[in-house]
């Protein structure tokens, strides 16, 4: 198998709106805790180049995908370009499309030079592409996520940084971090892509630092402890699996960040001690293109009984936000 793998900063200047966390709250960052990066994985399959880029975002919209293929496309034209952008849905990082009104206002230079740092990373990975084999491992991580619906959620901070802290369900969570690595013919580590299912929300909207959550902080740690090595983080799951940590003030949070990375660089670290060779190192990259939707069709019928029912909480002078149905 050929690949090879790169880095880059993709840190947004101060003051630009943060992603997430309830509609219109403005929510501007006031500092850089840890930059953001995007962290890539080439793969060479004949005449193709199959992207991996991995971003310390909220979400990727599919206008910078595009834009981003037809960059290196043009860069590169030699080589046909396949790409896969994800996101880790980082809620401490700017807003990176135009899609998400109101839950932060898009800083449109930003999003107008993004795909260039994408193509960047990209196209170093390519440069870096030699001869390596894939091993993959797992790693338990049975302290990090808990079911917001099934389980008791938010937790008191005292409680969820005790070592031996874990959710009271489990089996409703992801539990094990899922690894591949890929070392060079030197048999050091090259690179690592690693898969796990938890919303990263350690910080919560009190929060006005920059930084790619517990998988960013993770993957930063790690990627020092192994030095000239990737690592790329592929999410597995967004709103019901909550850290447990979650929601606390900014400092509290900002001190249980570096307990939940720890804690997942600590299962990926296992996951690469343990990781056996693979059997079939083809690479293969399959397209999909799926639009899902949970919200119901926003016809006249259906905004009617929304007024109706907002109008009864209206009406209650100890009426919530929890009335309204806002998580």
């Amino acid at each position: 198998m050929r690949a090879g793998f790169a880095a880059c900063d993709i840190t947004p200047r101060v003051g630009v709106e943060m992603y997430g966390f309830g509609p219109y709250i403005n929510r501007a960052s006031k500092g850089v805790y840890a930059p953001l990066e995007a962290r890539t994985a080439v793969f060479e399959n004949g005449s193709r180049y199959i992207a991996v880029i991995s971003c310390d975002l909220g979400d990727i919209s599919q206008d910078i995908l595009q834009r981003t293929k037809a960059m290196l496309q043009e860069k590169m034209p030699e080589k046909e370009w396949e790409v896969a952008i994800c996101a880790s849905h980082t809620h401490s990082g700017p807003v990176s499309s135009d899609a998400t009104s109101g839950w932060g206002t898009a800083d449109f230079p930003y999003i107008y030079l993004l795909p260039a740092k994408l193509c960047k990373s990209a196209l170093t990975a390519a440069e870096n592409i030699t001869e390596v084999s894939a091993s993959y491992g797992e790693g338990e991580c049975r302290h990090i996520g808990l079911n917001r619906l099934k389980d008791v959620d938010a937790p008191p901070l005292e409680v969820v940084l005790k070592e031996d802290w874990e959710p009271a369900k489990p089996e409703l969570t992801d539990t094990v971090c899922r690894v591949i690595r890929f070392d060079g013919k030197d048999g050091k580590l090259k690179g690592f892509i690693a898969n796990f299912g938890c919303h990263p929300v350690v910080c919560s909207a009190d929060n006005h630092y920059i930084h790619g959550d517990y998988p960013g902080v993770a993957m930063q740690k790690l990627m020092k402890e192994n030095p000239g090595a990737v690592g790329i983080f592929l999410q597995g799951a967004h709103g019901d699996i909550n850290s447990g940590c979650v929601p606390k003030p900014q400092k509290e949070s900002l001190e249980a960040l570096e307990v939940f990375a720890e804690r997942f660089a600590r299962g990926v670290r296992n996951a690469l001690a343990n990781a056996a060779p693979m059997a079939d190192e083809t690479v293969k990259c399959i397209c999909l293109e799926k639009t899902f939707s949970t919200k119901k069709v926003f016809d006249e019928e259906y905004l009617a009984a929304l007024k109706q029912e907002f109008s009864q909480c209206f009406k209650n002078s100890d009426a919530s936000d929890n009335d309204f149905g806002i998580r």
